[in-house]
């Protein structure tokens, strides 16, 4: 009887001096080593996902403030923070006021009572007004005490003046812990930051600083800006042109961000928990 013919497949294989040769093996191994890395893939294609998914979500008991929204929605919001002096609200506000903008406001306490008809200009503009500390200290470095009464004294001081309580706190340059997260939660503020910087505070130019904030601008951005930073003002409305131009409409944070039903990924980024 004739033998069963045996089919060889080749792989490239090394010696031990690094030397490429082709080295024979059968059909049924190679099946079976196909059979394998197929399975692999598989599996690798449904862990993946699941893997890439943990990494972004908060650990257990870590708390994160918001630096951008996860929405299908071509919306921004623009984060004013007001801690200097009041050189250039009113021509802060002229600009939001013609370019039919509302923007939100993260007042400091200390400004607020230092600079009292600036805050009520903002507010009777139509502007939202939020909390940015009394002091402008380094929130991380405070005891659970002190981060409370940094908030408190400062929306107090907000609401004299405006007649409503903030809802929104942003911590001064953006130190914060999950202490400070919890602290602000408790007291009924959205912990609020930002992921588009125009880094105005640097000295940048107009031009720089608009290109700054559009290189990383998308869905659900808050953009970073200050009163009272040399060249903010000239930058503002063709930031503001920018931004539209690219297709997003721009809202006060309150209407950006998920007010309940909600949590932070580890990335900053607010998520629903509403699913349609």
């Amino acid at each position: 009887m004739s033998e069963k013919p045996v089919i060889f497949l080749y792989t490239l294989s090394y010696d031990n001096d690094g030397v490429f040769f082709m080295k024979r093996i059968s059909a049924k191994l190679a099946m079976i080593v196909c059979s394998t890395l197929v399975i692999a893939a598989v599996v690798l294609s449904v862990l993946v996902p699941l893997i890439m998914k943990a990494a972004t979500v908060a650990a257990p008991g870590k708390l994160y403030p918001i630096y951008r929204v996860d929405t299908a929605e071509k919306k921004v919001a623009l984060g004013i923070n007001c801690a200097w002096e009041d050189t250039d609200t009113d021509a802060f506000l002229k600009i939001l006021k013609k370019k039919n903008v509302r923007a939100t406001f993260f007042v400091v306490g200390e400004f607020a009572a230092r600079c009292e008809n600036a805050v009520v200009r903002i507010h009777a503009a139509g502007h939202e007004i939020g909390n940015h500390s009394d002091t402008h200290p380094d929130m991380a470095k405070l005891s659970a005490d002190a981060m409370k009464k940094e908030i408190e004294s400062a929306g107090r001081k907000i609401e004299k003046i405006t007649g409503e309580k903030p809802t929104l706190f942003r911590a001064p340059s953006g130190s914060y812990t999950s202490e400070l997260v919890k602290t602000a939660q408790d007291l009924g503020y959205h912990c609020v930051q930002w992921d588009a910087d125009t880094v105005d505070w640097k000295g940048l130019s107009a031009s720089d600083m608009t290109d700054r904030v559009m290189k990383n601008l998308q869905n659900g951005s808050i953009v970073l800006l200050h009163l009272g930073a040399a060249h903010t003002l000239e930058a503002l409305p063709q930031l503001i042109d920018r931004i539209r131009e690219a297709g997003y409409e721009i809202v006060p944070v309150s209407e950006l961000i998920y007010t309940e039903n909600y949590y932070v990924d580890r990335q900053g980024v607010q998520h629903s928990r509403i699913t349609d």
